[in-house]
């Protein structure tokens, strides 16, 4: 399994990315920009998604098959804890985190 995450510049292992780091990096972000531009991208069995906060650049329209009800799971996830706003908190992201490795 592999979950990385992406928090402007600075890339981790969602294992050496701890709530502390997570929330300093989005609020140095928020405090330089205004906004966060958060990627989360996770490959494990059938799951092959990367997940981008509203405040990232857009890079198309997305894959080209029709996604896992496990992706699709996680999608649903990621929307309820508002990660496709411009403006994302560390708590939402935490949470989100937390939430998913239930999932998976």
């Amino acid at each position: 399994m592999s979950v990385k995450i992406r928090i402007g510049n600075q890339e981790h292992d969602l294992l050496q990315a701890d709530k502390h780091w997570i929330i300093s990096q989005i609020r140095e972000q928020q405090n330089d920009s205004g906004s966060v531009c958060v990627q989360i991208a996770i490959k494990k069995g059938n799951i092959n998604m990367r997940l981008c906060s509203g405040a990232c650049p857009s890079t198309g329209s997305g894959g080209d098959r029709q996604a896992t009800q496990q992706e699709l799971r996680i999608f649903e996830l990621w929307e309820k804890h508002g990660g496709k706003q411009k403006h994302l908190g560390g708590g939402e992201i935490v949470a989100f985190l937390e939430q998913l490795q239930r999932i998976l």
